[in-house]
C-alpha cells in the first residue's frame, strides 16, 4: 500500500509539473507571437507609407531616409 501511495503522489507531482511547464511554454509562445506580430505590423506600415510617398512623387532616397527601408525594398514596392 505504501508503494502505491508513493507512486500516486509521484504521479500527481509529475502531472502538476507537466501542467505548469505547458502553461509556461504556452505563455512564452504567445509573447513571442505578439512580438513577431508587432515587427511584421511595423514593417507593413513602413511599406504602406513608402507606397504613398512614391505615389506622390517623392524621391526614393528621401523615402528610404524617412522610413528606414532600403532603396531596393522601395523599388520593389
Amino acid at each position: 500500500k505504501r508503494n502505491r501511495d508513493n507512486a500516486a503522489l509521484l504521479l500527481a507531482q509529475f502531472q502538476k509539473g507537466e501542467e505548469r511547464g505547458m502553461k509556461q511554454g504556452k505563455e512564452e509562445g504567445i509573447a513571442i507571437g505578439k512580438e513577431e506580430g508587432k515587427t511584421i505590423g511595423a514593417e507593413e506600415t513602413k511599406q504602406s507609407m513608402a507606397r504613398q510617398m512614391l505615389s506622390r512623387g517623392m524621391d526614393i532616397t528621401l523615402i528610404s531616409d524617412l522610413t528606414g527601408l532600403s532603396e531596393e525594398t522601395i523599388h520593389n514596392l
